[in-house]
């Protein structure tokens, strides 16, 4: 089988997370720190919550996500990284000409991801 190593676009940021990342992550201990409260009710909101800090991160042009692809086009799987700030919890953002409302999900606890983010940053600075 052969396999693609594609960009990925600002179109993919949800299919991504629902059927990748979301179900891959979602016993992660990282996840688990971040979303120390998530039970099946709230998946809807953390899946588009993560979605659209994707989306975000692809518009801001400081992010490299690639994903894996088949000869027929199924995505396998994704991979990125990025340098990212967040410093509020409620932001509106402009992608193209769609402007949305990323309001973080009840289920985060904004103190561990802001404190892992931060370690990540100081972590991954020296590479």
């Amino acid at each position: 089988m052969t396999f693609t190593l594609l960009e990925v676009e600002s179109s993919d940021d949800e299919p991504l997370v629902r059927e990748y990342k979301y179900p891959a992550m979602q016993d992660n201990p990282l996840q688990l720190i971040m979303f120390p409260h998530s039970h099946s009710e709230t998946r809807e909101n953390e899946i588009r919550w993560i979605a659209n800090n994707i989306r975000d991160t692809l518009a801001s042009e400081r992010s490299n996500f690639c994903k894996v692809c088949t000869e027929d086009g199924i995505i396998v799987g994704f991979a990125g990284w990025t340098i990212h700030n967040t410093e509020s919890t409620s932001r509106t953002r402009s992608v193209g000409n769609l402007k949305y409302m990323n309001t973080d999900p009840n289920t985060l606890d904004m103190q561990a991801w802001l404190g892992i983010s931060k370690m990540l940053r100081t972590y991954c600075h020296g590479f």
